[in-house]
């Protein structure tokens, strides 16, 4: 099945999903999927195609992560500027890469704030 463009959000408040709504729109997705704590076990294809997997629920970290799925590099980058101008608490954004497709939502939560980390820790040492 040929994936459409979407969207994927995790913790992101009322006001906010208010403009994730308004880019859906804006750049003409498919959908917007907002995930809860209790569908962190899905896989990103499963998230895509509305097969979600009931966990557990447990509480992850604190974050606000926004996927974008088939939309143009362009696109994206000026997407990723208006969250990152707009949205408090540096939300995590990204494309879904097909490397991530079947990874878990919770190992990519992961695996982003790793790497958010490992960039900040870069950027500290490069500035000392």
């Amino acid at each position: 099945m040929e994936r459409e463009k979407s969207i994927i959000a995790y913790g992101f408040s009322k006001e906010e999903k208010y403009l994730i709504e308004m880019l859906k729109t804006r750049h003409k997705a498919k959908k917007c999927i907002y995930l809860t704590d209790s569908l962190m076990d899905s896989t990103l294809n499963g998230i895509l195609n509305d097969a979600f997997i009931e966990s557990d629920g447990l509480k992850l970290p604190k974050e606000k992560i926004l996927l974008f799925d088939q939309f143009s590099d362009q696109e994206f980058l000026v997407i990723a500027d208006i969250i990152k101008n707009t949205i408090k608490g540096s939300p995590i954004v990204e494309t879904v890469k097909s490397i991530y497709i079947n990874w878990s939502f919770r190992d990519l939560m992961r695996h982003l704030i790793q790497e958010r980390e490992e960039f900040k820790l870069r950027k500290m040492m490069r500035n000392l």
